[in-house]
């Protein structure tokens, strides 16, 4: 199952939930205060530590 990530809007609280994909877009409730957290988009860790980010910049082709 994938691990998602939510944040509370109310308390700020950041944290984890192993969920179905078909319950993905669910309410979750936040652990602290009760009020439902909204998914953010985490960065993807490989294997061997390292996270893709995005480049800050686009890349372009040379002569282009």
């Amino acid at each position: 199952m994938p691990i998602y990530e939510y944040q509370c809007p109310k308390c700020g609280t950041v944290y984890e939930e192993t969920r179905r994909i078909e319950d993905r877009d669910k309410p979750v409730k936040c652990g602290k205060c009760g009020v439902n957290a909204v998914k953010i988009i985490s960065g993807f860790a490989s294997k061997t530590g390292f996270y893709l980010r995005p480049s800050a910049a686009p890349h372009r082709k040379a002569g282009g």
